[in-house]
């Protein structure tokens, strides 16, 4: 199945009061090698952000990245790296996504995974101006229902479905790296 894998990395967990910073995509093509399949990466900008400071420390990496591309920043995305890489304000990180996945040949209603992605992820971006402009089936793959085991009390976290899958967590907390965790940890469970 063709779908996109997409995680954000936000300042906090309250999607009314907090900013997604960074957000990464991978788009799913059944028989492409994982290391393979096209990635998306956008930085978003703006004049100041509401931080959790749990969150601050987190992400020290990430607001230190953004200070430094913001520079050439003049209110439109701006590329960096090559294609699917685009630092953003918030009005246009929706429209650089799905340009991104235009270009890639995908239209029309997306098949969406992620961890906790509509717990998390889909609340985020519902704060977006043009969130109207995602259209997606609202049935997700989310991975955690295919690594639960006897006795757990609730659905395991990404490092506990990787480390039940056997795949190595790197790169936790950085948005395509985890998207990407989540395609690995599809195939493993889905067996293929």
């Amino acid at each position: 199945m063709i779908y996109v894998s997409i995680d954000l990395e936000t300042t906090g967990l309250v999607p009314s009061e907090h900013h997604i910073i960074e957000m990464g995509a991978v788009l799913h093509l059944p028989g492409v090698p994982v290391d393979d399949l096209p990635t998306f990466r956008a930085l978003v900008v703006r004049e100041t952000y509401a931080v959790n400071p749990y969150c601050a420390g987190m992400h020290r990496a990430l607001f230190a990245e953004v200070a430094s591309k913001a520079a050439a920043f003049e209110g439109n995305s701006v590329g960096w790296e090559g294609a699917g890489r685009c630092l953003v304000d918030p009005f246009s990180l929706l429209p650089s996504f799905l340009g991104w996945l235009e270009g890639h040949g995908m239209s029309g209603k997306l098949n969406l995974a992620g961890k906790n992605i509509l717990g998390f992820d889909i609340p985020f971006l519902a704060e977006l101006p043009n969130f109207g402009m995602l259209d997606y089936r609202h049935r997700v793959l989310d991975p955690a229902i295919l690594f639960v085991r006897p006795g757990d009390s609730g659905l395991p976290g990404l490092s506990l479905c990787c480390e039940r899958a056997g795949i190595e967590v790197a790169g936790l907390h950085t948005a395509v790296a985890d998207a990407l965790m989540v395609v690995r940890l599809l195939r493993v469970g889905l067996g293929g």
